[in-house]
C-alpha cells in the first residue's frame, strides 16, 4: 500500500519542472545571505509561478534568451540572479498546499507570530517546527506531510509518500530543497526502513551528499534534536 498526496505531488512537479524557454527546469536552491548583502528578489521563498515570473522579468531586462540557452545555462542564470527556493520556503508552500487539499485555509494563520498576515519571506525552519506549532512523531506513526528536521534542526524536508506492508512502514519518500546534496535544488529521495522499531537514524538513507557521503548519516543528527514533526492542526 502506498500513501501519498496529489496536492504535494502536483506542487513538487511544478518546482521540478519550471517552464522557461520551452524547457523544464528544476528549481535551484537559493537562500538569502543577508549579512553578505546577497538578497534575491523572492528571498528563496517563492512559489513556482512567482519564480517563473521573476525569472522571465530578469531575462527580459538583461536580454537573456531562455529559448537559445541550455538547461545548465538557465540554471546558472537563475543562480546569478539569486532566484530559487530554500528549504523552508519550499516546505511552507508544500504544507500550505496540503492544508488546502485537506479543506483548510492554508497554514498562515496557524503559524505562531504570523498574526494572520504571514509573509512568506519570514518562513524558516524554527518557525515551522516550533513546539507551539508542531508535535513530535515516532517513525512508526509517520504520515504524508510530516516534517523531517535535519542538520541539527537547521534544515527541513517533507514526507510525500509512505510505502506500507499492512500497518508496517517499509519506506518513506521525502522531498526538500538543498545545496548540500548530490542533486541541487528541489528533489526527492527515499529512506528504506530496516529497523521498524528504531528512529530515522537507524534506517537506510539512499541519498548522497555532493561529496558522496550518506546524507542520513551526516545530516540526521538526533543528538542535536532532529526528528519527525507534524503540524498541530493535523494532529
Amino acid at each position: 500500500m502506498i500513501e501519498t498526496s496529489k496536492a504535494l505531488k502536483d506542487l513538487f512537479y511544478k518546482y521540478t519542472h519550471l517552464t522557461l524557454g520551452g524547457k523544464k527546469i528544476r528549481c535551484p536552491y537559493w537562500v538569502n545571505k543577508i549579512k553578505k548583502g546577497l538578497v534575491g528578489p523572492l528571498g528563496g521563498k517563492g512559489t513556482p509561478e512567482q519564480i517563473v515570473d521573476v525569472a522571465e522579468y530578469q531575462a527580459n531586462k538583461d536580454g537573456f534568451d531562455f529559448q537559445a540557452a541550455s538547461e545548465e545555462e538557465i540554471i546558472n542564470f537563475l543562480l546569478k540572479k539569486k532566484i530559487g527556493v530554500d528549504c523552508s520556503g519550499f516546505a511552507f508552500w508544500m504544507l500550505n498546499a496540503l492544508d488546502l487539499a485537506k479543506g483548510g485555509d492554508g497554514i498562515a494563520n496557524d503559524i505562531t507570530g504570523s498574526k494572520g498576515r504571514f509573509i512568506s519571506a519570514r518562513a524558516n525552519v524554527a518557525m515551522l517546527t516550533d513546539e507551539k506549532v508542531s508535535i513530535p512523531v515516532e517513525l512508526k506513526e509517520a504520515r504524508v506531510g510530516d516534517m523531517i528536521q535535519l542538520r541539527g534542526r537547521k534544515h527541513v524536508a517533507i514526507i510525500t509518500k509512505i510505502f506500507k506492508d499492512g500497518e508496517e512502514i517499509r519506506a518513506i519518500e521525502y522531498c526538500h530543497s538543498s545545496c548540500l546534496t548530490e542533486i541541487n535544488g528541489v528533489h526527492s529521495s527515499e529512506v528504506k526502513i530496516i529497523n521498524p522499531q528504531g528512529s530515522l537514524k537507524d534506517q537506510l538513507w539512499k541519498e548522497k551528499t555532493k561529496d558522496g557521503e550518506n546524507y542520513g548519516t551526516v545530516s540526521f543528527l538526533e543528538q542535536l534534536g532532529d526528528g519527525l514533526r507534524r503540524l498541530k492542526i493535523w494532529a
